[in-house]
């Protein structure tokens, strides 16, 4: 009987060892379940984080062409020494915005029809070509002023491309645009070359008030500008 009884105790024992450990075990395993239930959130926050600041900063093989900025000029434009006349109207300065490419500015070009995509080496042969086109306008006009300037040292208006030059603000070229347009001086006051050129004060008079407008424009309009 005690045999028997040992027997039945060692086996008991070992059931309760058998539960503990699956009882241990089921423990762990709930525990990492909530672990993971706790951590999948933040991962899911982690990635959406990392994905809408690669869709704003990575660049892609595109260029974005749209409109820039626009801003009224009247403000910013101004000629010192020289009176101020109300202008009429509006002025703007309009922009085109070139970007390299991001995920969100292609979704962007997508929805809006101004926006136009390019891939990077179609804007690569523009800007090249339109580069190109500059470097030679820049180069023709360089070989204009050297031709002006030798007309303007060599010529009848010699002497008065010179006495024009000792003024501030004009050169061979302004001088001998001058010189040829006006002739003979000598048949000009102070007065009447200025209604020539048209660079005489527009008048609104009426009673006893008098004002004076902007500049009429109505003489030699080559000699002006």
């Amino acid at each position: 009987m005690s045999e028997h009884h040992q027997g039945s105790d060692s086996g008991s024992e070992s059931d309760n060892r058998d539960a503990d450990e699956q009882r241990g075990v089921h423990d762990e395993d709930m525990l990492s379940a909530r672990s993971r239930g706790r951590v999948w959130p933040w991962f899911v926050v982690m990635v959406a984080i990392v994905v809408a600041i690669a869709a704003f900063v990575v660049p892609l093989p595109y260029y974005v062409d749209g409109p820039g900025v626009v801003r009224a000029t009247q403000s910013r434009v101004s000629v010192s020494g020289h009176p101020a006349y109300e202008s009429k109207g509006e002025i703007f300065f309009t922009t085109v915005s070139e970007r390299r490419a991001t995920p969100y500015l292609l979704l962007q070009a997508w929805l809006d029809e101004a926006i136009d995509t390019l891939p990077e080496k179609v804007a690569h042969v523009a800007f090249e070509s339109a580069y190109e086109a500059v470097v030679q306008v820049q180069k023709r006009r360089e070989r204009l002023d050297e031709q002006i300037t030798q007309m303007a040292r060599g010529s009848v208006f010699t002497p008065v491309v010179d006495r024009l030059a000792c003024l501030r603000g004009i050169s061979d070229l302004t001088g001998l645009g001058l010189a040829v347009e006006i002739g003979d001086w000598n048949r000009f006051t102070g007065a009447s070359i200025a209604a020539f050129l048209g660079l005489t004060p527009s008048e609104h008079s009426s009673g006893q008030s008098r004002s004076l407008g902007s500049i009429t424009k109505t003489g030699k309009t080559k000699a002006i500008w």
